[in-house]
């Protein structure tokens, strides 16, 4: 039987201060396996302007320049460049804990209909009370799963066969909107898990310099026309670094 293997994809644009870190995670939980699964990481350059590209360059990293900016062009070519069967899409303030890709493997293994697992997140530098916050979000995220597929954009795993076959990105959706997007394309072809166990740890900047109530609801607005309007109905972001 075939070892599973995996394409780390990691998006970023002006993240010199997060993507050292987020790379030595990967690296620190495959080290867990003892090269046992093939593995690579591959960094999608969207237009940085500081020093991105510079700390990206490690002895196992691809880096690659993507013209289009916006995060679904950025997920759509490293999938174009990526060589192996799971895809898994990393955003570049993720610090992956340990034991994150067996529990996301496992899913994969309990139903073979699983086209995608994704799970909930975990902030590391904001207060407490948002983290509360966010585990009583998932809660609601998992109970509508049921009927309206999500995933977590900077927190999922896929099969890359799935990915391509659904055309699971939309170039023209920069930010808002994008994973219900692929959730959607996913969910047509195939079953998209939502495990609570498969938590990401990932940098709350944009909560607390935008707001929580603000960002979360202009989340679930997307979220909503995403499944309803087959489109979001925001496009104009700010860009938090």
């Amino acid at each position: 039987m075939e070892r599973p293997s995996f394409s780390f994809i990691i998006c970023a644009y002006n993240e010199e201060n997060y993507i050292g870190p987020c790379i030595d995670a990967i690296n620190v939980e495959m080290k867990l396996y003892n090269g046992y699964y093939p593995f690579e990481i591959i960094v999608v350059d969207d237009g940085s302007t500081d020093g991105t590209w510079l700390k990206a360059c490690r002895e196992n990293v691809r880096v690659l320049a993507e013209a289009h900016k916006g995060i679904s062009a950025s997920r759509q070519k490293g999938l174009q460049e990526a060589k192996y069967e799971y895809c898994a899409m990393i955003d570049a303030d993720d610090r992956m804990p340990r034991g994150w890709l067996e529990i996301a493997l496992n899913s994969f293994e309990v139903d073979p209909t699983v086209v995608a697992v994704s799970g909930p997140i975990r902030f590391y530098d904001t207060p407490e009370y948002l983290n509360t916050a966010a585990k009583n979000f998932y809660k609601l995220a998992r109970f509508f799963h049921q009927w309206y597929p999500t995933i977590q954009g900077g927190n999922y795993i896929a099969k890359r066969d799935a990915l391509n076959k659904a055309i699971a990105y939309n170039p023209q959706l920069d930010f808002w909107g994008e994973d219900t997007y692929t959730a959607v394309k996913l969910a047509a072809i195939g079953k998209i898990t939502l495990n609570p166990q498969m938590v990401m740890n990932t940098s709350g900047r944009r909560l607390i310099q935008s707001g929580a109530v603000k960002t979360t609801t202009q989340y679930i607005m997307n979220y909503i026309s995403g499944h309803i309007l087959k489109r979001p109905v925001l496009f104009k972001h700010e860009d938090f670094r």
